[in-house]
């Protein structure tokens, strides 16, 4: 190790130890570390990460489109301070819990994407506002847009707000013309909110796999956004912000005019099912891995076809929608995956190839990244064999 990345381990060293209390860390800067850490775990590959955040802030700048991530991808404070610096202008949070642990870590240019109608969670969002001003909320209904008016007005607070727009996933927004304008006229009667712009998100279309079939449903898709789009802009005048996309659609997204900032969030760590999708470029890595030990062998002579491994990794560490894990470990690449319970998972070896040993250390492909994130308290940074950092996932526990 250079004499920085020696200052730098032992820095983390004393910040870890002096309150954190993360686990496992004095391996690090120890050669060969990443094969003493424990499973099962979530590793990320701190090179792979560094090129993913590079490639989409890069083709944000080249497509003249701003970047607003969303974190629930990663759930983690330093993943969006890196995403900050390599140029984005804030993050999406899926649940109020999220943008509340982003703000207590520092962060601002907050956009919560998903609706939120309780009277406590209203209020909670006004902390927050208090907390970080410039946090913006979608809504999608003239009910809570009265509601957090009245309660931002008694508040001495004024909020950005968005209109959702539902353009094909009906899973939140505005339909309808009507509806847009309903909910147009409540923001405008409501001197606590200020009305910024539209969210149009739909994530189904990030996982089709065949790229014609994914243009065909995003070109019907933006026809709905621009009809939407147009209507409530013959009231309000051009609103600043169009916010949407994701990864599965960057590239599509940037070509259709209408997005101002991209919301695409797994590229920085990718899994099993973006893996099968042609997303064309920039290619995006795989540097998020779950390592999971052997920890049975008896099942390697059963009788029949089949020979297998047991794995101490099952449906509490793997996310379960998407496909199948892939063994990311050489010689096993060709294995394949199977869930066997809570805790275990069966490793269905190809024929002729010989088993891992017992205590084998072996790395996933995950499934799907998002609710992996969510079954770990720590993602364990590796560069090479070498552990270099432990990053807590803040908004981990907060649902």
């Amino acid at each position: 190790m250079t004499q920085a990345s020696t200052a730098n381990t032992t820095a983390r060293k004393r910040r870890y130890s002096a309150g954190l209390q993360l686990p496992y860390t004095h391996l690090l800067g120890n050669a060969d570390s990443r094969e003493q850490l424990p499973t099962p775990s979530l590793l990320v590959d701190e090179e792979a990460l560094g090129r993913n955040i590079a490639r989409m802030a890069q083709f944000t700048r080249q497509t003249g489109l701003k970047l607003r991530p969303h974190i629930k991808t990663h759930k983690c404070s330093q993943i969006a301070r890196l995403q900050l610096a390599a140029g984005a202008v804030g993050i999406s949070c899926a649940t109020l819990d999220e943008a509340e642990a982003m703000a207590d870590a520092g962060i601002t240019g907050i956009l919560l994407t998903s609706t939120i109608v309780t009277q406590d969670k209203l209020e909670r969002y006004l902390r927050l506002l208090r907390q970080a001003p410039d946090t913006l909320l979608v809504l999608d209904h003239p009910e809570p847009v009265s509601r957090l008016s009245a309660l931002a007005q008694a508040a001495g607070l004024r909020a950005g707000v968005l209109i959702d727009l539902d353009i094909g996933y009906h899973r939140s927004g505005v339909r309808t013309e009507e509806q847009a304008g309903a909910v147009v006229r409540a923001i405008q009667d409501s001197p606590a909110l200020k009305l910024l712009g539209v969210q149009a998100y739909s994530g189904a279309i990030q996982h089709i796999a065949d790229l014609d079939q994914r243009k065909a449903v995003l070109t019907e898709q933006m026809g709905a956004l621009s009809r939407l789009l147009a209507h409530i802009q013959a009231s309000t005048g051009q609103l600043p912000i169009c916010s949407g996309g994701g990864t599965g659609t960057h590239a599509l997204d940037a070509q259709q005019g209408i997005f101002t900032e991209l919301q695409a969030g797994s590229y920085v760590f990718m899994d099993a099912d973006y893996a099968r999708i042609d997303l064309g470029e920039p290619p995006f890595e795989t540097s998020l891995r779950l390592r999971a030990s052997v920890v049975s062998v008896n099942c390697d002579n059963l009788d029949g076809d089949e020979r297998f491994v047991i794995l101490d990794s099952g449906t509490k560490s793997f996310a379960l929608n998407g496909p199948a894990p892939v063994c990311l470990t050489a010689p096993w690449e060709n294995a394949s995956f199977r869930f066997m319970g809570d805790e275990h998972a069966h490793l269905i070896l190809a024929p002729g190839s010989a088993p891992p040993r017992i205590g084998t250390g072996l790395e996933f492909q995950v499934s799907h990244c998002d609710p992996t994130v969510h079954h770990f308290d720590h993602l364990y940074v590796v560069r090479g064999e070498t552990l270099t950092d432990i990053w807590p996932v803040d908004a981990r526990g907060r649902s």
